[in-house]
């Protein structure tokens, strides 16, 4: 009886371990991805790559000249750098506008914390036409253009090193001290579902390392940015728009950051999985002036937002653009697959 009780002990420990490492397999299946899907899986606080060409861009009601569904995107290149980094080397042509543009974009994928992210982006380093790759190994990419942005050029090309810290390639001597640790806190899964939303914001920072300094939220909604001298007036103050589960293990955070010392407001669309037996970001997506989400499921949510029009594009939002995302197992995100764009209902 107590070594049938032990066989028993042993098969529910073995089972426990293999459902909490079930997002692990992201890293197996990243040599074998669609370049589709790669390019579609949103990155908070990473600038936008290119567009997808899995994904579906549709609009109504609009000029010509609103219309954003002219990208076209060839994959130049797609080589591993070594088993858990894939390199892409992306053309983006745009035929809108009064002569065609041809874009280069040099991106890495990398396995973090179970799933797959994006770990470089030579966007904005070089924004037009053609980039070359001197040399790229798992621990140094280095490039070289015509000609790069003034004072980001050295020596006649730019290189880029692995830092452990932050999970991901970085400008090399360029200060890294205001970026959050990639994945430094840790929070079980069994806390999903009771966490603080403060707790799962601040987890998120370390999901989605950036590169601009407008990050992290270091406290979850409130104020932020306020002198020392006068801690009640707030530069932005951050709302909490929804909080809830959305299935029985994901999590739905929406947030709002509006600048009150200027102009401006963002929307922040976040959900939270169980990822290699650790709770982990698996979808996050900042949207300009604001984000509601307006149908969600397990597997599918559409966000709505907005954009400016072509008559003033420095006054307010005249289109509704509404995002939807699915779950894609094999690379444990959410990825973009659809983008519908129309005349905002409420402009008049």
């Amino acid at each position: 009886m107590t070594k049938a009780l032990a066989i028993i002990a042993l098969a529910a420990l073995l089972l426990s371990s293999q459902n909490a490492f079930a997002g692990g397999s992201a890293c197996s299946n990243l040599s074998t991805a669609s370049t589709d899907d790669l390019l579609a899986i949103p990155q908070i606080a990473m600038t936008p790559g290119p567009w997808s060409p899995g994904v579906k861009c549709s609009s109504q009601g609009l000029s010509r000249a609103e219309d954003t569904c002219d990208e076209k995107t060839t994959i130049v290149r797609d080589r591993m750098l070594r088993h858990d980094r894939r390199l892409l080397i992306v053309r983006s042509s745009f035929t809108s506008g009064k002569a065609p543009l041809d874009m280069d974009d040099i991106l890495i994928f990398g396995c973090i914390a179970g799933q797959v992210k994006k770990v470089f982006d030579s966007f904005p380093a070089y924004m037009n036409g053609r980039i070359k790759i001197e040399s790229a190994e798992p621990n140094k990419v280095i490039l070289v253009a015509p000609q790069f942005p003034p004072g980001t050029n050295r020596g006649g090309g730019m290189s880029f090193d692995w830092n452990k810290r932050i999970q991901r390639y970085w400008l090399e001597g360029d200060d890294d001290s205001y970026v959050s640790p990639a994945s430094s806190d840790t929070l079980s899964c069994s806390k999903l579902k009771t966490a603080k939303t403060e707790t799962l914001i601040v987890l998120a920072n370390g999901d989605f390392t950036n590169g601009y300094g407008d990050y992290p939220f270091t406290h979850g909604v409130g104020c932020y940015d306020a002198p020392p001298d006068d801690p009640k007036h707030c530069e932005w103050e951050v709302d909490l728009v929804e909080d809830r589960m959305i299935s029985a293990n994901r999590r739905l955070i929406v947030l709002y950051s509006d600048h009150q010392g200027g102009v401006g407001s963002w929307g922040f669309v976040y959900v939270f999985d169980c990822i290699a037996g650790q709770v982990r970001t698996v979808l996050g997506s900042e949207f300009p002036y604001s984000a509601s989400v307006e149908k969600v499921t397990a597997d599918r949510l559409t966000v709505s937002t907005a954009r400016e029009g072509h008559k003033d594009p420095r006054c307010c939002p005249t289109i509704e653009v509404l995002n939807t995302y699915r779950w894609k197992d094999a690379l444990e995100n959410y990825i973009l697959d659809s983008v519908y764009y129309h005349p905002d209902p409420g402009d008049k």
